[in-house]
């Protein structure tokens, strides 16, 4: 707990005998920061454990004391100085951030989530990638993520543009939140990867559109991997490219805007069964 008074964030209780934890600081709007080590105020023998805080070192901001070490057991919290001087909000997830009631500020993450979800250009990007490789602590420690860990299509944009270790990470949530990706529609998936396609097209040019689909292809193959239940979304999706690039005027998605992942498989069963083909 802080203790504001000695500047120092003291143990609630003794740890046994498992010795005396190294405890860290980062500013939590740089998580890329290298962390700061808190000296130890007490002796190591004491019931009573100590550190001293770096208050004159730090910037003002909001600051995360944690502990690398899992056999203690200690929750990280969140060490405050002068906020007033902090500058005004430049992105979405700043200003939710600020958001005092945690209810209301859990859904403005989601809110901004969504939208991030279909723009891929948007500055809090690169702010959820920094995050995502911060590992010293559960990723749900931060309120962003049990933000937008409520739209799965946030978290599937996520993994689009992702690299093996960042799916590793993304991957911890599902044994806390199993039911997830579940939660996804077919026809939100299906946006989040054309959003995704033509944002790589933006980058690659659009005569690279083969190598852009082959990309998308390649990562959604990934991803099977680690979850089976989205076997079928390379399909759905490779079907939605056809029909942009044929430009078809009928789409069995059309007819689906409401369907889970789960649901699709009985759907895309009963068109092939009558003769239906998606490509």
């Amino acid at each position: 707990m802080p203790d504001r008074e000695s500047n120092c964030v003291a143990l609630a209780q003794a740890i046994d005998d498992k010795g005396t934890p190294e405890l860290y600081t980062i500013p939590l709007d740089r998580p890329d920061h290298p962390p700061l080590a808190l000296m130890p105020a007490s002796e190591p023998d004491s019931l009573s454990m100590h550190w001293l805080f770096p208050q004159e070192e730090i910037e003002a901001g909001a600051w995360l004391v944690y502990s690398d070490n899992p056999q203690f057991g200690l929750r990280p919290l969140m060490w405050s100085k002068d906020l007033e001087c902090l500058p005004a909000p430049s992105n979405g997830f700043e200003m939710a951030a600020g958001i005092g009631r945690r209810a209301e500020r859990l859904e403005a993450f989601a809110s901004v989530a969504l939208d991030m979800a279909y723009d891929f250009t948007r500055p809090e990007w690169k702010y959820a990638r920094t995050l995502l490789a911060f590992d010293h602590v559960p990723l749900t420690t931060f309120d962003l993520w049990r933000g937008v860990l409520r739209q799965p299509e946030f978290m599937l944009a996520l993994l689009l543009n992702a690299n093996k270790k960042e799916i590793d990470q993304v991957w911890k949530m599902d044994k806390q939140f199993p039911l997830l990706w579940y939660a996804l529609k077919v026809t939100s998936a299906v946006k989040v990867t054309e959003a995704f396609y033509h944002y790589l097209l933006e980058r690659l040019g659009e005569d690279m559109a083969d190598v852009a689909q082959l990309r998308i292809q390649k990562k959604l193959a990934e991803l099977v991997s680690y979850f089976p239940g989205w076997r079928h979304l390379p399909s759905y999706c490779n079907l939605s490219w056809a029909w942009l690039n044929r430009s078809r005027h009928w789409n069995p998605l059309h007819i689906c805007s409401t369907c889970s992942i789960v649901e699709m498989r009985f759907l895309s069963a009963r068109l092939m069964w009558h003769g239906q083909r998606f490509c």
